[in-house]
């Protein structure tokens, strides 16, 4: 099932264009919980849950969504509000994760999703690079 999600990540991969290289995500509190952040130009909201200080989930929903479940739990805390974030930091944020190898391979995953979603040349440029590496 992964390699099949992978393999439909990296299509859509393709549909996305080539710009700078992305600079590091933007630094986040240090407590657990959830952070959302509207993103900037898209019709999209960042929701990235952290214990440890370390990301373990994200989502990638609607504005008009809430995040109300994480797992099984409902959610009963406050979600802390970033507010803007520009489409290349958060860019720069899923590809800071995807490229974390020691996050689990979920919130690495969705954080691939999430890039597969946006509408950045620096994205693409990531899948370029996994698609087409010269073999050994």
């Amino acid at each position: 099932m992964r390699t099949f999600k992978f393999n439909a990540l990296a299509v859509l991969g393709l549909a996305l264009l080539w710009s700078a290289p992305a600079n590091s995500a933007p630094s986040i509190d240090t407590s657990d919980g959830w952070y959302k952040w509207q993103v900037e130009g898209a019709a999209t909201t960042l929701f990235l849950y952290q214990e440890n200080n370390k990301p373990t989930h994200i989502r990638i929903i609607s504005p008009d969504c809430r995040i109300t479940w994480h797992g099984r739990k409902r959610i009963n805390g406050e979600i802390t509000d970033m507010g803007t974030l520009s489409l290349d930091d958060s860019v720069a944020m899923l590809l800071d994760i995807v490229r974390e190898k020691d996050l689990g391979k979920d919130v690495r995953e969705e954080a691939l999703f999430g890039l597969a979603q946006s509408d950045s040349d620096t994205a693409f440029e990531y899948f370029d690079q996994i698609l087409f590496a010269q073999k050994k």
